[in-house]
C-alpha cells in the first residue's frame, strides 16, 4: 500500500472525521433559512436565489407581454422590408415549380403519336381530343402532338386552339394531363400543341 492510501485510511478511522462525516447532511446554509423572504436571500456573490414559485420576468423588473411568434411574424410582414422577402420567395417558389417542369418535360420523348383535328367543330374537337388523350394513357404513352390548326382558312377567327387549350387546362387540374404547350412557343403562331401525360 502506498504511503497516501495509508494516510487516507488512518484519517478515516480517527474520531474527528467520523464526527465531521456525521454532522455533514444536516449542516445547513445560514443563507437558506426559510423563513426569511426569498427576495432577502442571497448566493455569496450577492445574486438574489428565487424560489420555483416566483415569477422571473417579475423578478428581473419585465412586466411588458412578450408577444407570441406568430404576432412577430404578422408585423415583420406588414413591414415594406417584410413584403419584399415574402413577394421574393413567392417568385423564387414559382421559378422552381417552372424549372422543375422544364427539367422533367426534358426527359419526355418526342410525340409518340398525333392527333389532327382539321375540319372539327369546337365540340366535336372537343370530344376527339379527350378519347385521343384517354386512350393514349391506356397505351402507357407519353408525349401526344394535337394538331388544331392556325385557323387560316376558316371564315372567322380560328376556335379549336382556344377549345382544345381550354379542355388541356380542365385535364391538368384533374390529373389526366401532367402539363402542355405550344409547338411554337404561342398559341398563334402554332397549328399543334405538345401534350406531356403523367
Amino acid at each position: 500500500m502506498s504511503r497516501r492510501q495509508q494516510s487516507r485510511k488512518q484519517r478515516r478511522k480517527s474520531p474527528d472525521y467520523r464526527q465531521a462525516k456525521d454532522v455533514q447532511p444536516h449542516l445547513k446554509h445560514p443563507l437558506a433559512d426559510a423563513s426569511l423572504p426569498s427576495s432577502r436571500l442571497r448566493s455569496k456573490k450577492e445574486i438574489p436565489v428565487l424560489s420555483a414559485k416566483e415569477d422571473l420576468p417579475a423578478a428581473f423588473g419585465v412586466v411588458d407581454e412578450i408577444p407570441s411568434f406568430a404576432a412577430t411574424i404578422d408585423q415583420t410582414l406588414v413591414q415594406p422590408a417584410g413584403q419584399r422577402a415574402l413577394q421574393e420567395r413567392v417568385d423564387n417558389l414559382q421559378r422552381d415549380e417552372t424549372d422543375s417542369k422544364r427539367l422533367s418535360v426534358g426527359h419526355y420523348p418526342s410525340p409518340e403519336t398525333e392527333l389532327d383535328l382539321h375540319g372539327c367543330t369546337g365540340p366535336e374537337a372537343e370530344k376527339a381530343t379527350r378519347n385521343f388523350i384517354g386512350a393514349a394513357r391506356h397505351r402507357g404513352l407519353l408525349t401526344l402532338r394535337v394538331i388544331t390548326g392556325k385557323g387560316l382558312h376558316s371564315q372567322g377567327p380560328a376556335v379549336l386552339p382556344d377549345v382544345v387549350e381550354q379542355l388541356l387546362r380542365e385535364l391538368k387540374e384533374e390529373g389526366e394531363v401532367f402539363t402542355f404547350r405550344w409547338e411554337k412557343k404561342e398559341k398563334q403562331k402554332s397549328g399543334a400543341v405538345i401534350v406531356y401525360l403523367p
